[in-house]
């Protein structure tokens, strides 16, 4: 959860959208968005709403799916993709989403698998 915590907080404040801007913009409490920044993993985005945030504050859905489905990704690799994006130019960030359009999974796909990380993170931790 901290990889794309990180992500979407730089790719927020490099969008010069406040954490009130971006929520209501993407339809969701800016407390809500204040929780995954701090990567508070009870508050862990769907995927739904880190789709819709991602593209208010102009980042890559597939790149912020990975870093949350990625149970090992870490604060680095965050701050590096969100780093890769920033880096694009306008023109080259289209032409990226438009590739990876044809190869994002379908959105059940990804529900599924990020269903299964959570299972697995409860497995983990064994009992309460």
């Amino acid at each position: 959860m901290i990889a794309v915590s990180v992500y979407i907080r730089l790719l927020r404040e490099a969008s010069g959208l406040s954490q009130e801007q971006a929520a209501a913009n993407a339809k969701i409490s800016a407390k809500t968005l204040g929780r995954w920044e701090k990567g508070e993993t009870e508050h862990e985005p769907g995927v739904t709403k880190l789709k819709q945030l991602v593209k208010v504050i102009g980042g890559s859905p597939k790149d912020a799916l990975q870093l949350l489905i990625h149970d090992g990704a870490t604060e680095e690799d965050g701050e590096s993709a969100a780093q890769m994006w920033l880096d694009l130019s306008q023109e080259e960030r289209k032409r990226v989403d438009n590739v990876l359009q044809s190869n994002i999974m379908p959105d059940e796909l990804i529900e599924v698998l990020s269903e299964l990380r959570a299972d697995y993170r409860i497995r983990r931790a064994g009992p309460s």
